[in-house]
């Protein structure tokens, strides 16, 4: 299977290698997955928040408030984790067999 190719300005097709070997692997999908999860964790605690807010529950307020803090923590960690993951991955490889045109 070739890959697909964007045309360049000058009408020609930069020659790109096989990208088929550039799947994600396993840890690196748990780190976006865990990503992914922290981000939703926070927009659900905040509408949990704004809940307790309309109820007058200061407790639930500050628990929810802390969860979503918890869940920014395990966001920024999981951002830098995915970061090194894929300059490890990509430092070396490039998309192209030579520079782009």
């Amino acid at each position: 299977m070739e890959p697909e190719t964007q045309l360049t300005q000058s009408g020609s097709r930069p020659r790109l290698r096989d990208t088929s070997d550039l799947v994600a692997t396993d840890h690196v999908y748990g780190v976006v997955s865990v990503f992914f999860h922290a981000l939703r964790g926070i927009r659900a605690c905040q509408r949990y928040r704004a809940d307790a807010q309309r109820a007058n529950d200061g407790f639930l307020q500050r628990f929810f408030d802390e969860c979503c803090e918890e869940h920014l923590v395990r966001a920024r960690q999981a951002r830098s984790l995915l970061l090194e993951c894929l300059e490890e991955e990509f430092d070396e490889t490039s998309l192209y067999d030579s520079d782009p045109p």
